[in-house]
């Protein structure tokens, strides 16, 4: 199994409780990555974003490689195993589906990708889950725009993340810098950069940027969501 995908351990079953069933996976004792960016100010450590997304992706293409999709990659679903070095893994494995499944929607509405929201259904391809590694991103930046939880808003949303990284790649620009990367996962379908050139992308960040720090310029206007 890819080294970024939580470890299975053991299962759980009581004859004819199938609600009762059970999945033990390894523990990882510093609770998720969503927890990690409600708690940095303004915005993750710009080395920890860098390899946290490089395992990531990592764990995306494993899955993509073997024609599956995970259809659920958000922060709440990136476990920390540890902060220095980090050490992150993708989890939530009971909702991947194979590649061409397009089922109803049923996961984090701020994460849909533009075209989940206009056909309603999963998009059946890799393509949902570089997305949702975008607006994972922009979280660990600090740059989530801010959303009202109404059906309209959410439908709304894929967009004004999309415009907001184009104007953050405007403002930041050198395709070095992982903004550069974000305008690409934070792109139309059919732009949207694939797990496995997103991987090579971040090893060359990781490499380059070692130990430099990040700031990032955002519109004048743009108030991020908070989560105080």
């Amino acid at each position: 199994m890819q080294d970024h995908i939580v470890q299975f351990i053991d299962m759980y079953e009581e004859p004819n409780n199938e609600a009762a069933t059970l999945l033990v996976t390894e523990l990882c004792p510093l609770g998720s990555l969503q927890t990690r960016i409600d708690l940095s100010s303004p915005r993750m450590a710009y080395e920890e974003i860098l390899h946290a997304t490089l395992q990531v992706a990592r764990a995306i293409e494993y899955l993509h490689c073997r024609k599956l999709y995970h259809s659920d990659v958000k922060p709440r679903n990136i476990l920390i195993r540890r902060v220095r070095p980090t050490d992150v893994v993708l989890a939530d494995m009971a909702d991947v589906k194979p590649m061409g499944r397009r089922d109803r929607l049923h996961g984090t509405p701020s994460y849909y990708s533009p075209e989940m929201v206009a056909s309603g259904r999963y998009g059946g391809t890799g393509h949902d889950d570089m997305w949702a590694l975008g607006i994972t991103v922009l979280g660990m930046l600090g740059q989530w725009p801010q959303v009202r939880y109404t059906k309209n808003d959410l439908d709304k949303y894929p967009r004004k993340c999309l415009d907001h990284a184009q104007q953050l790649g405007i403002l930041n620009p050198g395709e070095r810098m992982v903004v550069g990367l974000l305008v690409k996962l934070l792109a139309e379908e059919q732009r949207r950069i694939g797990a496995t050139e997103c991987v090579e992308v971040m090893e060359e960040l990781c490499e380059k940027d070692a130990g430099a720090e990040l700031e990032i310029k955002a519109p004048d206007e743009f108030r991020p969501a908070s989560f105080w």
